[in-house]
């Protein structure tokens, strides 16, 4: 019995959902195997469309690549009415081997460099295949486009059937790390949009667009800015729960959003210039992942004042480390969850480390990731140190999440709360292979708890 021919007795809806997860490349492989299989994926209600492997990038010729694209094509012809409820197209500028003349010391040499192609239509294909999943319904359209200016040539950068497309619920748009255009406000102000979920990377923002999300997006409920260039954000949206923002620059002139119903916020960015914050009463997770400087410290102060009613707080070293410096650390009542992204538990930080945990008294779960385990100096506190704080929040720990990666101070504080929390439930340690020996000293520990301990030995 061939594998075609089980697979001819797989139900549809079934058959359907397997085939969600291939490429269109391995899709075309597909139909060749039976007459089934060769008309099932014309049905498929999930269409990945991914042109970046490097077979149609560098090594392809112009025609290749143009052959590929005029089977697209005809792929969705024959997919007719059927419903497109997720599309995805990945996209990746055409790029030719050229090799270049040049003289080294009156020696003729030659070296090869990748160009950009002259096939320009790809784009217009790609604008045509977004309006037939636009026709049919689609729900989830997910566009990673790195193409140059060239090859888009006068197509708008977002086809402006997609922001009238009523059925559409997820919109993710990705255009690479230089692509020049700007998203700009739709054109038709008055309709209103479906969308829930929005997610926009690497693509400079009109403030006419945000405007337009405003008005138009009532159901919107998540909102991803990730390396969007803008000069001011300003949002007003009574359906959005979720925010994040990722920008390294400092560029960002203008931010305020008005979101009364707003639970979670992550940032990773220099600094924090969420206006109007102490607004959102509904909040309840955030992540600052900031690289702020000393004299930003009564700044972030005040920044976790006003979202002193959090439950699941993430700071990374720099935050943590700043917020120390400037000498004071603020009240955290409300966080019984605490995320620590740290380059490792090293001395100098131990002690703005402590000193965050003091004000953070009804923590039930910690989780400290190390993420760069070559600073040295991470020996110097044990657990006589940890004991000597009286740490309120280590009664009513439960679960524990620590990297080990250098040094004993993580292996110390890991000993404490073994030796000092009555409710701990479980230990997770991450551990090197050179910290194996070490971690005996984590085994001998004489437990309060009942916890189950697991050690996992870090991918290098």
């Amino acid at each position: 019995m061939t594998d075609g021919f089980r697979f001819s007795n797989v139900p549809d809806e079934v058959a359907h959902r397997i085939l969600s997860f291939l490429a269109i490349t391995d899709l075309t492989r597909f139909c060749c195997v039976s007459k089934r299989c060769r008309e099932l994926p014309h049905s498929a209600s999930s269409l990945d469309f991914d042109l970046s492997a490097s077979d149609y990038t560098f090594a392809s010729t112009c025609e290749k690549r143009i052959q590929l694209l005029n089977y697209l094509d005809s792929f969705l012809s024959r997919h007719g009415d059927n419903k497109i409820q997720r599309f995805r197209v990945r996209l990746e500028c055409h790029c030719v081997e050229k090799k270049i003349k040049w003289m080294v010391d009156k020696t003729r040499s030659f070296r090869v460099r990748r160009e950009a192609c002259e096939c320009r239509k790809e784009y217009s294909r790609i604008v045509r295949w977004v309006e037939i999943a636009v026709r049919s319904g689609v729900e989830v359209l997910h566009l990673e486009i790195f193409i140059d200016e060239k090859q888009c040539g006068q197509d708008p950068l977002v086809p402006s059937c997609v922001f009238l497309c009523g059925s559409l619920k997820t919109l993710e748009l990705d255009f690479g790390m230089n692509y020049p255009k700007v998203l700009k406000k739709p054109s038709s102000s008055s309709f209103s949009s479906n969308l829930q979920r929005l997610d926009l990377r690497n693509v400079e923002i009109d403030e006419g667009f945000f405007e337009w999300m405003s008005s138009s997006c009532k159901c919107l409920k998540e909102l991803s800015l990730d390396n969007c260039r803008a000069e001011s954000i300003n949002i007003q949206s009574s359906s959005l729960e979720s925010f994040r923002y990722i920008y390294d620059d400092d560029d960002l002139s203008d931010f305020d959003i008005i979101a009364p119903n707003l639970k979670c916020v992550a940032w990773k960015a220099n600094m924090f210039v969420f206006q109007n914050v102490e607004k959102c009463t509904h909040l309840e997770k955030v992540e600052l992942l900031l690289q702020p400087q000393k004299h930003d410290a009564l700044v972030l102060f005040e920044v976790l004042r006003c979202i002193s009613t959090v439950k699941h707080l993430t700071l990374n070293h720099e935050t943590t480390r700043v917020l120390f410096e400037g000498g004071s650390m603020p009240a955290l009542e409300n966080v019984s969850y605490l995320c620590l992204h740290i380059y490792c538990l090293c001395d100098i930080l131990v002690p703005a480390v402590a000193s965050l945990f003091r004000g953070i008294p009804n923590l039930t779960t910690l989780a400290i990731t190390s993420i760069w385990p070559d600073l040295d100096n991470c020996s110097k506190f044990d657990t006589r140190y940890w004991k000597s704080l009286n740490l309120d929040f280590v009664h009513k720990l439960e679960e524990v999440d620590i990297h080990m990666l250098i040094g004993s101070n993580a292996v110390e504080f890991a000993r404490y709360v073994l030796e000092h929390a009555q409710k701990l439930k479980k230990m997770r340690i991450v551990h090197t292979a050179e910290q194996s020996k070490v971690l005996r000293r984590v085994n001998e520990s004489k437990k309060i708890s009942d916890a189950t301990l697991v050690f996992e030995e870090a991918e290098e």
